[in-house]
């Protein structure tokens, strides 16, 4: 069964690979490293092009990356499915935060993505 269930997590079918993709995005994003965050946030959005992490994580990354009209166009994705998001109410989507540092940087790529106060 353990031969099983690690092909399972390493299967482009497996429907937690999108949330692994985006953990992975998040880690670089912290990190600083916008470029390998976007190119994560992008392999995330290949399978599941709705994916709400992900849309967030990838306006935020290609924003502080300087990608401004790819990060617009992810955030103006995320609006026409989530038309009640704001950087006031991000915290209503997200999990919790260790270091408030984390939430402010994520939120500034989101603010320079063009998501509303």
């Amino acid at each position: 069964m353990h031969r099983r269930l690690r092909y399972q997590l390493r299967s482009p079918l497996d429907p937690h690979v999108s949330g692994m993709r985006s953990g992975t995005a998040h880690a670089h994003f912290f990190l600083g490293r916008y470029d390998e965050a976007a190119s994560w946030a992008a392999m995330t959005l290949q399978d599941n092009p709705d994916y709400q992490p992900g849309l967030r994580i990838d306006a935020a990354s290609n924003a502080m990356a300087g990608r401004t009209e790819q990060a617009q166009k992810a955030v103006a994705r995320l609006r026409q499915l989530n038309p009640a998001l704001r950087v006031s109410n991000l915290k209503n989507v997200l999990g919790p935060y260790r270091h408030a540092e984390n939430l402010a940087r994520y939120e500034e790529g989101l603010r320079q993505a063009g998501l509303p106060e």
